[in-house]
């Protein structure tokens, strides 16, 4: 029978090998992780990472001459290292999903210069576990989708160039507060850019006339004025003639035309009004 020290000397010893064979399996599941996964210390210091973080990190830069994940990062992106140095809680997550582009802008992201998508929990507190992957395709994804909701906008206001410094906007569909703003400011841009002395808003795509819009004709009609512009309107239907009536907007001396055709043949014609004083001054 053995004596109570060896019994205890046996015990500590299993405990410790049980323990040695639970971190050999923790890690062999760290490494073998798609996923890339490094410990670091709070200051960046890396203290282990799998064969994963390794490959993805050396796909972005050489190793620094410390080795530190932030050091890493720091050509492209300082958010991570300024969030850890804020973070004031023992334990965490710091960020989710945080996204780096190392190409340096979202469009020009590619599998050689990748954007990375990067999460921070601290669990201890000078210890931290990053987990992070590459999301190339999914930024290009939403750079496409970015680009295509321009394209929508811009078809959703369109703005013709006619001749003799005469613009045309139709008006066509639903027009919300965004569509609104939207509209304004791609007309007065095209106002100044082009040297417009005319403006045609045609309301013959209009279906419904809301109160609303009429404020925001409202708003256009004065800020095309500023810019020593005059303002047409043509399509104007009887809902919208009586909508102007009910709603207390003055919309001045804005002419007002059955047809598009009808406000062209006005302006080719020759009845024009004379710019006043607070017309744009010509370069």
């Amino acid at each position: 029978m053995s004596d109570p020290e060896s019994a205890f000397a046996e015990d500590g010893g299993a405990d410790a090998s049980g323990a040695a064979a639970e971190t050999e399996s923790l890690l062999s599941f760290l490494y073998q992780l798609p996923m890339a996964v490094v410990q670091a210390r709070c200051d960046g210091a890396i203290e282990l990472m799998n064969p994963a973080a390794a490959s993805l990190l050396n796909r972005i830069a050489p190793a620094p001459a410390a080795f530190n994940f932030f050091a890493y990062l720091a050509p492209f992106d300082g958010e991570v290292r300024r969030a850890v140095q804020a973070f004031s809680s023992d334990r965490g997550a710091i960020l989710e999903n945080h996204v780096v582009c190392t190409s340096g802008a979202p469009e020009e992201a590619c599998h050689e210069r990748p954007a990375l998508s990067i999460s921070v929990t601290r669990v201890a507190a000078d210890r931290l576990m990053i987990l992070f992957r590459e999301a190339t395709d999914e930024v290009l994804a939403q750079v496409e989708l970015a680009r295509q909701r321009q394209a929508i906008r811009s078809m959703a206001t369109p703005i013709i160039e006619g001749w003799d410094q005469t613009l045309l906007l139709p008006i066509v569909g639903v027009v919300d507060g965004d569509r609104a703003e939207l509209m304004t400011t791609s007309l007065l841009d095209a106002v100044v850019r082009t040297q417009a002395r005319f403006v045609i808003v045609d309301f013959t795509g209009i279906s419904h006339v809301a109160g609303s819009l009429v404020q925001h004709l409202d708003r256009l009609v004065r800020a095309t004025t500023l810019l020593g512009c005059k303002c047409l309107l043509s399509g104007v239907s009887p809902e919208l003639a009586r909508t102007l009536a009910e709603v207390d907007v003055t919309l001045g001396d804005v002419e007002t035309f059955l047809s598009v055709k009808e406000a062209l043949a006005h302006v080719a014609l020759g009845r024009r009004p004379r710019r006043g004083a607070g017309a744009r001054p010509r370069g």
